[in-house]
């Protein structure tokens, strides 16, 4: 399973999921376009991660600055498994 979380999330909970093999949980891409928007108040608790080194994935690109893009990201209690 992959987990991807795009522009304009918001209040997102993800609790005992297993991941892999894949890109794990990622945020973005986000400010692909100027005015879009952000993502905020996401938790992201007791996951398990399989085969993957780069489990967790935050991607920001363009112009950004203008705008907030993440704000209340909270990744707590994850394992990384067989990587």
């Amino acid at each position: 399973m992959t987990v991807s979380v795009g522009p304009g999330t918001n209040n997102l909970w993800i609790e005992n999921v297993a991941c892999g093999p894949g890109h794990g949980i990622s945020i973005g891409s986000l400010g692909k376009d100027l005015i879009e928007a952000g993502v905020q108040n996401v938790t992201v608790k007791n996951c398990d991660i399989y085969r993957h080194s780069k489990w967790a994935k935050n991607k920001v690109m363009g112009e950004t600055k203008q705008w907030f893009c993440q704000k209340n990201i909270l990744f707590q209690h994850a394992v990384m498994k067989n990587v």
